[in-house]
């Protein structure tokens, strides 16, 4: 080994790429801990155990050893001090503090030497690790290197993997106590950037709030981040009792003006005198001053459309389109079969509706909704869950819709076996988990029997077939636990990885009866799970019962956030006020 040309990348202090993105030779680094599966991603670091590494090339390029692995500790968004390195901008060193391991024998300049096992899979190595958590709260990075002739600067690197001994070190709290009990804040939840700063901000529902004396009218509350500073207070332009305005909150450009707005479900409001058809609000943004109210294109009494929103573009003009579930709207003389409803972008004029493909009294179709390009063409997509939909006979077992636009007839209608009252499709993401270039879809099934009986499970879907599902479920599953009452989707761990962030409203944290909490599902096999349980924690909160995720204080890595409706932060006196909690 030529220790003149290793000192000499030190010196340069580039032999790492504190980004992760390495310089691309053809030598790649995987990490395990505790036995977990080996791969690319971020890992948490619950505490002392074995972290095994394994050093390959793909492409049988690298011929030589790993000659050193290289490990530094420093704050978790700490990437001050990186040095690039010459010829190759993208790769960056790591700053002080980095201990040098040798693969095999080779002793000197205080570099540690490891035992290492060449195969016909690579160099695997184990390192004892003790629990970093008593250094405080640091990460550990951990990347490899070798010679290569052919690069830039004589070394092939590979990507920094990055590993937290702590999964989230703070969490904040926002809460409404202008009203009297039972406001419910957190039904609806959102994370989404309103004001173009790059930072998310936090839309909080409040369906039963009494703006204006109308009781349950409800109203919708905008904290900017990072400071989660109140901005705006959204009302229906006339607010009415029992409206429940705020059920459902999400962002999106749907107007063309490349602002985004905010849309805002009432599900429960009576319309031309036609009770709970529901009716839907579009605040122009930026001020949110301007709205728009529609309504389903044919009225029905207790139809409830509202209950769920999206946005995708579905006519492909470029345009961001509004879908609406009205879920328990008839289908022909199907009671509460389920429709939904589409709203061209730019002009919010009817579009298109569609309607539960196989009807049966109760199923619900369009009770949550997630759009986007689903399958690659370039035009945006629709997937409608279906959680009462029958398998069998009268059974709740649930499913998902997926439509390929134009298309008014589903491409896929996913389900599972036989699973009463499962409901799968309580709630429902998309995103690609899986790193493969694929839209996949999350999908909420919170009384599965997975794990253990109306425990909660998480059905991931992978793009483009739709049909190859993975279920993950609670690691602390219970009874009627709920997990997967809501999910969805962000780095959280600063990977390049989607997360999943799923609710489990009906836990008992600390032995609080359905106080609920939430978890986070690091990406890419989703194996790794760390929860997050609400700094007031109470009997009955439902914490979990909505998730959101977003980065709302400007570190890269996306928080958690989840409402929790029916909290007490002011105690017995305000009842089921609600409360949101962002853990990052």
């Amino acid at each position: 080994m030529k220790w003149t040309s290793i000192a000499t990348a030190l010196a340069l202090g580039a032999y790492l790429s504190a980004q992760g993105v390495g310089n691309n030779r053809d030598l790649r680094l995987e990490t395990s801990f505790a036995g977990g599966a080996l791969s690319t991603a971020a890992k948490y670091l619950p505490g002392a155990g074995n972290l095994d590494l394994r050093v390959t090339s793909p492409l049988a390029t690298q011929s030589a050893a790993p000659l050193l692995i290289a490990f530094d500790l420093r704050a978790r968004t700490d990437f001050a001090g990186a040095l690039a390195l010459p010829n190759e901008p993208d790769a960056l060193g790591l700053g002080l503090g980095t201990v040098l391991m040798v693969d095999g024998t080779a002793s000197g300049m205080g570099i540690i030497s490891i035992p290492t096992t060449v195969g016909s899979l690579g160099w695997n190595m184990t390192v004892p690790l003790p629990d970093l958590r008593l250094l405080g709260t640091p990460s550990l990075r951990i990347a490899a290197l070798t010679f290569d002739s052919a690069a830039p600067n004589g070394l092939a690197i590979t990507k920094t993997i990055r590993h937290d001994v702590e999964a989230f070190t703070g969490q904040v709290m926002l809460t409404g106590t202008e009203y009297a009990a039972s406001t419910i804040m957190g039904y609806g939840t959102e994370c989404a950037d309103v004001n173009g700063d790059g930072i998310a901000d936090v839309l909080a529902g409040l369906p039963c709030a009494d703006p204006l004396g109308q009781t349950d009218a409800g109203e919708v509350r905008v904290f900017l981040g990072p400071s989660m500073t109140l901005a705006h207070t959204l009302r229906a332009p006339v607010p009415q009792a029992q409206g429940w305005f705020g059920n459902v909150v999400r962002a999106g450009d749907v107007t063309g003006d490349g602002i985004t707005d905010i849309l805002v479900g009432a599900r429960q409001e009576d319309v031309n005198g036609v009770v709970d058809a529901g009716r839907i609000y579009v605040f122009a943004g930026p001020q949110f001053t301007s709205v728009t109210a529609l309504m389903a294109p044919v009225l029905e009494a207790t139809a409830r459309i509202g209950h769920a929103l999206c946005t995708t573009d579905w006519n492909g003009d470029g345009i961001q389109d509004l879908v609406a579930g009205s879920p328990k709207s008839s289908v022909g003389t199907v009671p509460q079969a389920g429709n939904l409803h589409i709203y061209a972008g730019g002009s919010l004029a009817w579009l298109a509706s569609l309607a539960n493909p196989l009807p049966t009294n109760g199923a619900k179709f369009g009770y949550a909704l997630t759009g986007g390009d689903l399958n690659g063409d370039g035009v945006g997509d629709i997937a409608s869950c279906v959680p009462y939909h029958d398998v069998g006979v009268a059974d709740d077992t649930g499913g998902v819709a997926i439509y390929f636009s134009p298309a008014l007839t589903p491409a896929v209608f996913y389900t599972q076996a036989l699973d009463p009252g499962a409901v799968l499709g309580d709630a429902i993401a998309h995103g690609d988990v899986n790193g493969d270039g694929h839209m996949d879809l999350v999908v909420g099934s919170e009384f599965d029997d997975e794990a253990i009986l109306d425990g909660g499970s998480v059905h991931i879907l992978l793009g483009p077939a739709f049909m190859s599902c993975t279920e993950i479920t609670s690691p602390e599953a219970s009874v009627l636990g709920g997990f997967g009452s809501d999910v969805a989707l962000g780095d959280v761990n600063r990977d390049g990885f989607l997360d999943i962030v799923a609710g489990e409203f009906y836990a008992d944290p600390f032995g609080l009866t359905d106080a609920g909490q939430a978890w986070v599902a690091y990406g890419p096999d989703f194996m790794t799970r760390v929860k997050s349980v609400a700094l007031d924690a109470n009997a009955g909160a439902n914490a979990g019962r909505r998730m959101a995720c977003g980065d709302t204080n400007g570190d890269g890595f996306a928080d958690l956030v989840f409402g929790a409706p029916l909290s007490d932060p002011s105690g017995p006196v305000n009842n089921n006020e609600g409360a949101l909690y962002i853990a990052r």
